[in-house]
């Protein structure tokens, strides 16, 4: 299983569309992921989620990140159901507390309207002009 690629040196430029500090809170809390936690549910809980799937979860990774700081753009929605907002400002708030200043757009829409019209090409103006920035 691979980490969160961020901190991989070949890279220079990020751009992450969605965002949360713990893979496990996005599985807890997300209305699209109710059904895995329904199947979980009893057997484990969200601390002990977030513990065994560390090796997946961002959190893991950020002081890494910092170690070489690369230009980093955030893009995630106000109306998120799937990765609540709450999480993906706690990730933007880790990143910057190591010194990090990234690049964030927050769209005014929800996790599956980000893929429709207008919100799709407002997402994919701020990536590809952010990579054409700085690539």
């Amino acid at each position: 299983m691979r980490s969160w690629p961020a901190h991989d040196e070949r890279l220079a430029v990020n751009v992450f569309n969605h965002c949360s500090s713990y893979v496990a809170d996005v599985v807890w809390t997300g209305l699209s992921t109710k059904h895995i936690r329904q199947g979980m549910e009893g057997h484990i809980d969200v601390d002990q989620l977030r513990e065994v799937w560390m090796a997946i979860s961002p959190v893991n990774y950020i002081e890494k990140l910092a170690r070489k700081p690369k230009k980093s753009k955030f893009i995630y929605t106000t109306y998120d159901t799937t990765f609540l907002p709450e999480f993906s400002r706690d990730t933007v708030a880790r990143i910057r507390s190591q010194g990090i200043d990234p690049d964030v757009v927050v769209l005014p829409c929800g996790h599956y309207t980000m893929g429709e019209t207008p919100f799709k090409f407002v997402d994919g103006y701020h990536i590809c002009s952010f990579l054409k920035r700085w690539l």
